[in-house]
């Protein structure tokens, strides 16, 4: 059973209705609970340290609080995806920017990309193994998460060369200021 599968299970059982093999209308039901629960209570916010690692920055990801995901997630590339260990590296509180909130189906489509990427475990074998400062660095992680969460930030190209932290914050700011109350809609691929 998918991951999705079980949760959409739990929640219907919560609400006193049957499995994932439903009729329609109950389905419909189950998901329309499931897509305001977690509209309601998914949150992405961008962190930014600027001038430490002789001027670099860092930048990391937190996508908070949705039922579809359990825990938080938060993507720190590659700093082990712990908000600790970027705290005492960087030795101040980051800048925070919170974007507006996922859709439930991008949220899903991040979920299935997120738990195949590199990101997802940093105690794997290949975690950070692709490091490198000019061609992906924690910015390129921040942005590829960021553009699987569905926003469009303007940076142009899939790996632009060289991307700074800073550069990242900057974006995601042009697009927090633009909307904060919508829920961002799945890119199309």
């Amino acid at each position: 059973m998918t991951r999705f599968c079980l949760i959409l299970q739990l929640i219907m059982m919560t609400l006193n209705l049957t499995g994932c093999g439903v009729a329609p209308s109950t389905h419909s039901s189950a998901s329309k609970a499931l897509s305001a629960t977690s509209t309601e209570s998914a949150s992405v916010e961008l962190f930014y340290w600027d001038n430490k690692n002789l001027g670099f920055g860092h930048v990391a990801v937190k996508i908070a609080a949705a039922p579809m995901i359990g825990d938080d997630i938060y993507v720190s590339y590659a700093m082990g995806n712990d908000f600790a260990v970027d705290l005492q590296k960087h030795g101040k509180a980051p800048e925070r920017l919170t974007l507006p909130p996922p859709s439930p189906e991008t949220l899903e489509h991040f979920m299935s990309w997120y738990f195949n990427s590199t990101y997802a475990d940093p105690y794997s074998d290949t975690y950070g193994q692709d490091y490198n400062i000019l061609r992906h660095n924690c910015a390129h992680a921040a942005l590829n998460v960021l553009r699987q969460l569905g926003y469009a930030l303007p940076i142009n190209g899939d790996h632009p060369l060289a991307l700074r932290p800073n550069q990242v914050f900057r974006a995601a700011s042009a697009i927090s200021a633009l909307d904060t109350s919508t829920a961002v809609a799945p890119l199309v691929n």
